[in-house]
């Protein structure tokens, strides 16, 4: 994300169609698949689950369905500087997780 903000071509790599979606929707199931394997792990029940999988869900799609919106509309706003801003933040993220001890 920096380097493309910062290079500002044209033919800057595109995330939008229904195959990048799917793939994101495969990591997103990958994910949850790994939330449920460590609950099933820790000995938690259905109805004790069932909760947790209920509330995990509907907030990845209305983080979704926010992003899409919210993505669009700050990306015609701010262009570039918000793609070098949200690098810089996921640089951010990693370095911290990295030296988390």
């Amino acid at each position: 994300m920096l380097v493309e903000g910062i290079r500002k071509d044209s033919e800057a790599l595109s995330l939008n169609g229904f195959r990048n979606v799917v793939l994101g929707g495969i990591a997103t199931s990958i994910d949850a698949f790994a939330v449920g394997v460590a609950g099933a792990m820790a000995g938690e029940d259905w109805k004790g689950f069932f909760p947790l999988l209920v509330s995990v869900f509907v907030i990845t799609a209305i983080s979704v369905v926010c992003g899409l919106f919210g993505g669009r509309k700050l990306g015609e706003k701010f262009g570039h500087a918000a793609e070098i801003a949200g690098g810089l933040c996921l640089i951010g993220i990693g370095i911290s997780l990295l030296f988390r001890i």
